[in-house]
């Protein structure tokens, strides 16, 4: 894939080979330079970071809820026998 066949909006500087999103399946890493594999490995942890985002929203916060109080209670000092 040449980096020409990228697309760029008119004001973002050249796309070059490590900006490119490069499909996993058929990607060889082997192939890559330094430079491409930390492009890659950039965009790869940008992406599982958003990823860990989107599933923090998703996942149900446990609700905090008292423990239920069991037992015998003096009597309460203004008289009366315990709520409980």
């Amino acid at each position: 894939m040449a980096a020409s066949a990228a697309t760029a909006t008119p004001s973002s500087p050249p796309l070059t080979r490590v900006h490119v999103c490069y499909p996993q399946a058929n990607l060889n890493y082997d192939d890559l330079g330094l430079d491409e594999l930390k492009g890659v490995l950039t965009n790869l942890m940008d992406r599982l970071d958003l990823a860990k985002t989107a599933l923090a929203k998703k996942v149900e916060k446990p609700k905090l809820v008292a423990e239920k109080c069991t037992g015998t209670f003096p009597d309460l000092p203004w008289g009366g026998e315990s709520a409980l």
